[in-house]
Order: structure tokens, then sequence, then C-alpha cells
């Protein structure tokens, strides 16, 4: 237990009152960038620092107390302003946990030509966990995430700190002596359409027992990678694929599909289980790359063609949207604005 006299204490100057708790530390900063990509699911990292002193009777002194897991669960982020009951933003959001997405705003003008993409991408970064700081500081460390939706109007917002102690008062960074608050932009959203991707290609990855398999690439600009993805319309899907063509044309069969972000390898087999064929066909797989691949072979299919609608999550939480289709007498793929 520590006790703490009052002429000991330098960040605010306490007296006993009704209340038996007070905050003598209770502050709110940005760690990381304090810009965010209004899509709904890039977050900016803030930190609640907080020191409870409790006042005991007998001694006439305040003693250091953790907060309880109900003071730490209350804690939230809303409107700067002299409200207590003050609410956050609306489209704004105050998620507890973090979540898959990257923190951090691409600046620089997007290229076409692969040879001089350049990913300028500026974040800022803790250099120690939250936690880790805590440990050497006299106060504890709470963490918020802060997001947006992409209907917010783009415009900064000054927000604060609030916590509802165990006593049933509420502080926050405003009413406390030493006030603070943070500040976060929101940033368009960036969108990435099929003239923006780079290194398109198709290659020729298979040819054996009349079976052919072509894979096509298409590269995310920016050194964004594939975070999640949803795959609207398909005939079908197993875990490596998302059919949208699955048919027999002129003696000869066809099947295309979307290959799914974490599939390292494909077989004939697993495109068609009537080939019996096991051979692996390997993937380019750094989730920088859309991936897709078109099979023709002499069994019969069915099934039909279809337009794949295929969304795209990347790893700053920004959506991008696609159709994939066939064309050429459904030996070719196609990729579309969506």
């Amino acid at each position: 237990m520590t006790n703490l006299n009052i002429d000991q204490r330098t960040d605010n100057i306490l007296s006993p009152k009704s209340s038996t708790i007070n905050l003598d530390v209770f502050r709110i900063e940005i760690i990381g960038d304090s810009r965010m990509y209004a899509n709904g699911n890039q977050q900016c990292k803030v930190e609640i620092q907080a020191r409870k002193l409790v006042y005991n009777a007998v001694t006439s002194q305040w003693e250091k107390k953790d907060l309880s897991n109900n003071e730490k669960n209350s804690i939230k982020v809303v409107s700067y302003s002299s409200n207590l009951n003050s609410s956050i933003p609306t489209g704004w959001y105050c998620d507890n946990d973090k979540n898959e997405f990257d923190q951090g705003i691409i600046s620089s003008r997007m290229e076409s030509d692969v040879d001089s993409e350049i990913a300028n991408i500026e974040t800022q970064f803790d250099t120690s966990s939250s936690e880790n700081r805590s440990d050497n500081r006299s106060f504890e460390v709470i963490n918020r995430y802060i997001r947006c939706s992409s209907n917010v109007p783009i415009q900064s917002q000054k927000l604060m700190a609030v916590i509802k102690l165990d006593d049933g008062t509420t502080e926050t960074t405003h009413s406390v002596a030493n006030q603070s608050s943070v500040v976060i932009t929101p940033v368009t959203a960036i969108k990435v359409g099929v003239k923006d991707l780079l290194d398109h290609r198709r290659e020729d990855s298979y040819s054996k027992d009349k079976i052919d398999v072509d894979i096509y690439y298409w590269k995310l600009p920016y050194n964004l990678t594939v975070r999640n993805e949803e795959i609207l319309n398909t005939f079908y899907s197993n875990s490596k694929l998302c059919y949208f063509v699955d048919i027999y044309s002129s003696k000869t069969s066809f099947k295309s599909a979307v290959i799914r972000k974490d599939a390292t390898y494909i077989t004939p087999y697993e495109i068609y289980e009537k080939t019996n064929n096991h051979d692996k066909i390997w993937l380019v797989s750094d989730y920088r790359h859309l991936r897709a691949l078109r099979m023709c072979f002499n069994t019969g299919a069915n099934g039909g063609d279809i337009r794949l609608n295929w969304n795209i999550s990347d790893n700053f939480g920004c959506v991008h949207k696609f159709i994939i289709k066939s064309k050429d007498n459904y030996n070719l793929i196609e990729l579309l604005d969506a």
C-alpha cells in the first residue's frame, strides 16, 4: 500500500471531501498517427493514464489504489466538453481491443508502373508497449482504439476520456485540474481500381494429361496486402477456391475461380476431383496479389458462367471492389471495377 501525503503530490492538490476517491492523474494522449482512414475499420490508438487515490480517514492520508475492473471497463473516449455525459460523435466508435488493421496513412500517389512503385507510408510506431511503460511509471495505462465510418464528415474531432469511479462519480480529462485531449483527423479512404493494380500477368502454370491451368495475378499498389476478402455470387466454393465458371463448350470443359488469399498451392484435383491429379501448382502467396485461375480439360462440366463480386479489405481497412468474369469463350479471365 502506498501512502501519499497531500504535500507529496504535484499533479493535482487534493483535500478530503465527500468523495473518498480521487484521480490525481487522468490524461489522454495519442499513440502513433493521429490520422486514420474513414473506412469503419482502421483504428487510432489512444492511451489513458490514471492514478487513483483513496482517502483513509484513520490515517488522514490518500492511498494509491489500482483501478477496479469496473472502473477500467467504464473508460470511454467521447467529444471534448464540460458535459460529463458527453458522447462520441455520430459515426465514431471506441473499441477496447485492437483489431487486425494497421495504423498509418499512405501519402504517395499511386504508380501504375511496377518498376517505379514507391510505398510511402507515413506511420508512427510505439517503440515500447504501453504495459512496459506503465511498469516504469506511477500510474496505470489503459488503451482504447478509435475508428469512424465512411460517412462521417472529413473533419478533425477533439476528444477526451471519461471514467465512472466506484463511488458513482464521473471524471473526464476535461474536468480534472490538468486538462488533456486528443485531436483525431479522419482521411478519405483510398480506393484501388483495376487501373491502379500492378504487374498484371497470366502464367501458364500447368499443362499435362490434357489439363491446362493458367494462374492470373494482380498486384496491389503501395505495398498493400489483402487482409480480408468477401466473395459474392459464387457458384460454389471450398477452402481454396470460389468458382464463377463451370461450363462445357466446344468439346472443352472450363472451370474458373478466385483463389482465396491463404492458399499457397493448388492441385488439379482440388479444382475438379474427377481429374484425380494431385500435382501441386505453387502460387505467389505474399498477400500482395489478387489471384484467380482458369482450368480447361476434356471431361464434362456443368454449372454456368457468372460475374463474381470480389471485395478486398487491405491492411489499412480500406475496401476495394471488383468484378471478375470470363471472356473469349471462357478461355480468359477479366477483372473489372465494381
